[in-house]
């Protein structure tokens, strides 16, 4: 996506992904909440993942996400086919944007 299309993804619905270091989690979409479970960190954001691209192909759209997680705190988009990228208008730094692809298994 390019600065112009990152733009025009709407803030709705709301979602929020929070993972913790025992492998448990929970994803918000629209004020919807699904505990979700691991074995491990990878397995815990592949489920978030899964979880969310679900609501995105419903609605033909990437959705915004705000995800905390033990690594920190993401602002991505997850897209109908499970790509994850970095919620940006393009001006995040090139490691920035290595870290949300080394993280989330983005594109």
């Amino acid at each position: 996506m390019n600065a112009a299309q990152f733009e025009v993804v709407p803030r709705w619905p709301r979602c929020e992904a929070v993972t913790s270091d025992d492998g448990t989690g929970y994803v918000i979409v629209g004020g919807l909440r699904q505990e979700i479970a691991g074995i491990d960190d990878a397995a815990l954001r592949a489920a978030v993942v899964d979880s969310i691209r679900h609501r995105a192909a419903d609605l033909c759209r990437p959705l915004r996400v705000s995800a905390r997680t033990p690594a920190g705190d993401w602002q991505i988009l997850i897209n109908p086919d499970g790509t994850v990228e970095d919620d940006s208008t393009g001006l995040t730094s090139p490691s920035r944007r290595r870290s949300v692809a080394r993280l989330w298994g983005a594109s």
